[in-house]
């Protein structure tokens, strides 16, 4: 059965950082170092937007967004975003 999905919210000296965090597969080292261009996709009918869109939006709120695997397995996608 699959993990179920973990969210934290809290606030730092650099703004609230969300963290979604799963206990997949998480991301080969190509696929963390591609994940968040646009049209870059592992999905045989991926457009590759999903991942870049949330980047610029969060980007053009003076944020930033990161993927990194997680000890154990899975992934912690992280986003910063500035009070």
């Amino acid at each position: 059965a699959a993990e179920a999905v973990q969210l934290s919210i809290r606030r730092s000296a650099e703004g609230w950082r969300i963290e979604i965090l799963d206990r997949g597969q998480g991301m080969n080292e190509a696929v963390l170092a591609n994940a968040l261009l646009p049209f870059y996709s592992t999905k045989r009918h991926g457009t590759g937007l999903g991942l870049a869109l949330s980047r610029e939006i969060i980007e053009a709120h003076g944020g930033r967004i990161t993927l990194l695997n997680r000890d154990g397995g899975g992934l912690c996608v992280a986003l910063v975003l500035p009070l």
